[in-house]
């Protein structure tokens, strides 16, 4: 059995169906039911804003880490969620509201 998988050639990928749909068209010599189930994969790049997200994320880590401190999560006994600011080593310095936590994430908050 083979792969419906088209190989990926060149640095920037052949074009895919989301990129140029114009150009799309099956091989004629597939059976109509394998034509279907033909992926066409290209290389592409998350959107700038994704990327901006992930290095503020980053720096947020960064932060925390050269402030001796980190972020964990855990859950009590009925099930809700608990975020506690800690130490490196693991000790709770405090409990963190979802609120703070969020806040502290998207980096509009400093602890």
């Amino acid at each position: 059995m083979s792969s419906p998988t088209q190989p990926i050639t060149g640095p920037a990928g052949p074009a895919t169906l989301a990129e140029d749909p114009a150009n799309f068209t099956p091989e004629p010599e597939q059976p109509l039911a394998e034509r279907s189930r033909i992926i066409h994969a290209g290389r592409v790049q998350p959107p700038e804003e994704l990327l901006a997200q992930i290095a503020r994320a980053d720096a947020v880590f960064a932060e925390l880490l050269s402030g001796g401190r980190t972020v964990g999560f855990g859950e009590d006994d009925l099930g809700r969620v608990l975020v506690e600011l800690r130490d490196l080593e693991g000790t709770r310095l405090r409990s963190l509201s979802l609120g703070e936590a969020i806040d502290l994430a998207c980096g509009e908050r400093s602890v």
